[in-house]
């Protein structure tokens, strides 16, 4: 199992350069885990992808091709994990949206997929794995 992110999962959708790297590493994980804000985060991006390029056929078939994937989303609304994230937003300035997949990582003790630098670096000093490397 691996987390990814919503910088992650766009560069797949949307057919950037990075995104190869990953869906090897999708390929490689039957179950791929991610916080439930994600679909709305995808969606939205797509929405206004589709505004800025009239391109409707792209977004809608890269959110078919998003549903088609192997998820399983989690809410946090668990006091526990709320405070995780909380303390996670104070320790290392990320919002409650990026900390939430930091705390999934961690509780999953599973690697992190993303391209977000403020969130790669947040990961590695809590000892999270953060691909691709």
């Amino acid at each position: 199992m691996i987390v990814l992110d919503s910088s992650a999962v766009l560069s797949v959708l949307l057919d950037e350069q990075q995104g190869d790297a990953v869906e090897g590493l999708m390929a490689g994980h039957a179950t791929l885990c991610a916080p439930a804000l994600l679909a709305y985060e995808v969606t939205n991006i797509l929405s206004l992808h589709r505004r800025r390029t009239g391109d409707g056929a792209l977004s809608d078939g890269a959110l078919t091709q998003f549903s088609e994937w192997p998820w399983a989303f989690e809410a946090h609304c668990t006091l526990a994990s709320l405070q995780a994230v909380a303390r996670l937003c104070a320790s290392h300035g990320l919002t409650a949206y990026d900390a939430s997949y930091l705390e999934l990582a961690q509780r999953r003790a599973c690697p992190l997929v993303t391209f977000d630098q403020p969130l790669r670096r947040a990961a590695r000093e809590q000892g999270i794995v953060v691909l691709p490397e």
